[in-house]
């Protein structure tokens, strides 16, 4: 609604949209609501998703997903934790 335009995504696949208007608004909403400089800091002292998670108070998945973008985490620990997530 800002940018006057709509983009679709089929979140359940969790891969990158190729969208430009898609990706801008990911941008914007995971620095509203994980901004990067926040996250820089208290990634030195995190135990876990969960903890930062609350932190934030988001989903563990915005967590995990926001490590993976600004690459705090490996590809490899975000997949890892998509499947633990999918197999409860």
């Amino acid at each position: 609604m800002w940018i006057g335009e709509s983009a679709g995504f089929d979140f359940r696949q969790l891969q990158p949209s190729q969208d430009p208007v898609e990706q801008f608004c990911d941008q914007v909403a995971a620095e509203f609501l994980v901004p990067e400089e926040a996250i820089d800091e208290l990634w030195k002292e995190h135990t876990g998703f969960d903890q930062l998670a609350r932190q934030f108070k988001v989903s563990q998945l915005v967590i995990a997903r926001r490590a993976l973008d600004l690459k705090k985490s490996p590809r490899r620990n975000f997949l890892t934790f998509m499947n633990n997530t999918n197999a409860s």
